[in-house]
């Protein structure tokens, strides 16, 4: 596969969370983590079992789809506590670490640039789901 180098190697000018649509058109995105150098170069890191400590190119992650960045942290007081994050995330990715609902790429990478832990597919599908399940159970009390 392409371009890999230890994390530990990265002084990162910028961080970022990233998403792209998940593969074979399935729903929802894959998330993870951009590394900007001060040099302008970006690599990305996510959960897989397949990239584990190591760095993607922005064409590795994206896997021919369009990548979506949700805003550059510029801040160093910002970018500290995020590499720190980062290092604690790396040690929760491999075999039985994934969880869909309380651990997944989402979780991971908004852990690690925002410091909190959580999934807004998670949140909407659940949410869609108890709508469902309310229409559900009030069409059959009507009857």
């Amino acid at each position: 596969m392409g371009f890999h180098q230890p994390v530990s190697v990265i002084l990162p000018f910028a961080i970022s969370l990233v998403s792209r649509p998940k593969l074979n058109r399935a729903p929802g995105y894959h998330f993870g983590v951009a590394l900007m150098r001060p040099d302008g170069s970006i690599h990305i890191l996510d959960n897989s079992r397949s990239s584990a400590s190591a760095l993607m190119t922005p064409i590795e992650f994206s896997r021919g789809y369009e990548l979506t960045h949700h805003g550059w942290i510029l801040d160093p007081a910002r970018i500290h506590p995020a590499m720190i994050r980062l290092s604690m995330a790396l040690g929760h990715r491999g075999p039985g670490s994934f969880d869909g609902l309380g651990w997944n790429c989402e979780h991971w990478a908004r852990f690690v640039v925002e410091g909190e832990s959580r999934s807004r597919q998670i949140r909407d599908v659940v949410a869609i789901s108890a709508v469902a399940a309310a229409c559900f159970c009030l069409s059959r009390s009507e009857e």
